[in-house]
């Protein structure tokens, strides 16, 4: 079986070391360590055997059509745990440009593992009610902490894009950045926490469900915080939430400095894209979150900027010329 191991850079913590990375697909670049996801879940390594961690990159050669439980590993914070899609077969923010992780059948992943990131995937679901395309359940889910980053939630249908089905057995924190959410056919939520022992942090992140009872993001238990989180649904935040600047398009958008009764239709592209519109009352509205994100790369893989105008949502406008960053397979001098 290939392995192949390139130095890349973690950002939580900050530092440079070697990971394993192995392929996941079809074709790759000739040779796939693993055919799917669910194979390459299998292995159940011990992370902190290996130079840091384990990292699986997924090829945009099929749809991956799988219900995952990441579960059985060992991980630490600097053998961590990561499942990817390699540099130029990921999405640009829009559905169908990148390689997309949807089970049919079933919840799409559910997230069992500390120190584990999930990034650059389209992301959905159709297995019907209680098949979330992330759902966090069950006591074998404690531990913190785990990370979703630049995935695009689109063509969910059957249950909520992402919530909590149980409570863990200790405190557990996830953290969503840089996340397009779009829900069009159904009205299920978007984003909902139910259950006790939960914080979800929530930064840089754009949400537009169109049907009439759908919440963007629901908490009736645990704890969520929001920071710059654009919200376009019928009830866009519901329950006790802590944070800062957020938007909504009704009255609900929580903490200081956030902006309520928004026109969508001045905020984002359409419902299906939600990359800013020049001029959006969202656009420099927002406030630095670099120093609690893992990586400082917005949903198209531009970098925000260390000062200055920040956006609400996961969609940084860089200028024409302006720097761009590929955190992808190989080393990279900053």
């Amino acid at each position: 079986m290939a392995q192949k191991i390139y130095a890349i850079i973690i950002l939580l913590p900050c530092l440079l070391f070697a990971q394993t990375v192995q392929d996941i697909g079809t074709t790759c670049d000739g040779t796939c360590s693993y055919s799917s996801i669910t194979n390459w879940e299998a292995q159940n390594a011990d992370a902190t055997a290996v130079s840091g961690g384990y990292r699986g990159e997924a090829y945009n050669d099929a749809t991956f059509d799988e219900a995952v439980s990441i579960v059985g590993w060992t991980t630490d914070a600097t053998h961590p745990l990561e499942i990817t899609v390699i540099s130029g077969e990921r999405h640009n923010g829009t559905a169908g440009t990148g390689a997309r992780w949807a089970s049919s059948t079933n919840r799409t992943v559910q997230p069992h593992e500390s120190y584990l990131y999930v990034s650059w995937f389209e992301m959905g679901t159709s297995g019907g009610n209680g098949s979330p395309a992330v759902a966090h359940t069950s006591t074998a889910e404690a531990g913190t902490p785990k990370y979703f980053r630049h995935i695009l939630f689109a063509n969910v249908v059957g249950d909520e894009t992402a919530r909590t089905l149980s409570a863990p057995s200790s405190a557990t924190t996830v953290q969503y950045e840089n996340c397009f959410f779009i829900r069009t056919t159904d009205a299920f939520h978007v984003f909902e926490c139910t259950q006790a022992s939960w914080t979800f942090d929530l930064y840089n992140i754009t949400i537009r469900a169109a049907v009439t009872t759908s919440v963007g993001v629901r908490r009736t238990n645990g704890t969520v915080n929001c920071t710059n989180v654009a919200s376009f649904t019928p009830t866009c935040f519901s329950g006790t939430i802590g944070g800062t600047n957020n938007a909504s398009s009704d009255a609900t958008a929580p903490g200081a400095n956030s902006l309520i009764n928004l026109t969508i239709a001045n905020q984002i592209t359409s419902d299906t894209n939600l990359h800013i519109k020049a001029g959006a009352d969202i656009s420099g509205a927002g406030t630095n979150t670099t120093s609690s994100m893992t990586d400082d790369f917005d949903i198209d893989n531009e970098a925000w900027p260390a000062a200055g105008a920040i956006n609400m949502g996961a969609d940084h406008v860089v200028a024409a010329g302006g720097a761009q960053f590929d955190p992808g397979r190989k080393p990279q001098v900053l």
